[in-house]
């Protein structure tokens, strides 16, 4: 299991320099996503690219909505047209593969609603997977439950079922937000997906409230469930070890928890968990 982090808060030099093998490129403008393919390469990193690396100057949203799922069809092609100009631009920087928000934000709908939004999802799978053997770049879908009509495991798995160039990144604190919103057991949940997941990202939370003064916290072996977080760091690290241990995983944290330092604390510790994982294995 490769252990890898997002470029937000690490430069790659300098996740290169703590004895990091991969980087996940987040960037808001072509140049930046450039500077990082650039310097992974250079240091023979393995590197991802969490789209959009670049928003043009039309789209007049923000950089993490999306609505290929949406009912209104000018969004969903307002989406597909921003996916299609990061993909041509994506397709020169040689990235491992891609993860793309899918579901987006939808409340529940019914009858012939519903039936229309399933409709919808296969359409716009049908326009995705082409662009990614046009581009020929893997793209994985992330697990995401505010769309109210997408959060079952069964729907994600089925989205990706039989797509080669298709696959799913489970993030586990946005898994945890679903599982506790839509009524999922989430160890349950987490079991079913991890097993069918081609990367993670990772990261802790204790709670609605503390997302919101924090957000991303990174994990750390200190963090336990009885104590409150979403999971208890160990044991999620052996769960999704056990299931997947050649799925990369990415952490992807925020400073606003204990600062960069902790950061750096989370990369020395997540690295120790996956040597003593793996060397149990092996011995």
């Amino acid at each position: 299991m490769e252990l890898g982090i997002n470029t937000f808060f690490i430069d790659v030099k300098e996740a290169y320099n703590l004895g990091l093998k991969r980087v996940e490129i987040v960037a808001s403008s072509k140049e930046k996503a450039l500077s990082d393919a650039e310097k992974a390469s250079r240091h023979s990193m393995k590197y991802s690219a969490h789209l959009p690396v670049f928003l043009p100057d039309w789209y007049q949203f923000g950089q993490w909505d999306v609505f290929f799922c949406d009912t209104d069809p000018e969004k969903r092609k307002v989406s597909m047209e921003l996916f299609e100009e990061n993909l041509d631009f994506v397709k020169d920087l040689d990235v491992d593969y891609i993860i793309l928000h899918f579901g987006g934000v939808l409340q529940e709908l019914c009858g012939q609603e519903l039936a229309q939004y399933h409709h919808i999802v296969k359409e716009s799978l049908a326009k995705i997977e082409p662009l990614s053997l046009k581009y020929k770049v893997k793209i994985l879908l992330e697990y995401f439950g505010l769309n109210k009509n997408l959060i079952s495991p069964e729907d994600w798995l089925s989205l990706v079922s039989g797509k080669d160039n298709l696959g799913l990144l489970i993030d586990t604190g946005h898994l945890y937000f679903s599982c506790v919103y839509n009524n999922l057991d989430t160890q349950e949940t987490l079991d079913q997906l991890a097993c069918n997941a081609s990367a993670f990202h990772i990261w802790n939370t204790m709670g609605k409230d503390h997302y919101w003064k924090y957000h991303h916290v990174a994990p750390h072996s200190s963090q336990l469930a009885d104590d409150g977080w979403a999971f208890s760091t160990q044991e999620l690290m052996e769960t999704l070890y056990t299931a997947n241990p050649a799925a990369p995983i990415i952490i992807e944290p925020n400073v606003l928890f204990g600062g960069k330092e902790y950061i750096l604390e989370s990369i020395s510790d997540m690295q120790r968990m996956i040597y003593n994982l793996y060397h149990k294995k092996v011995i």
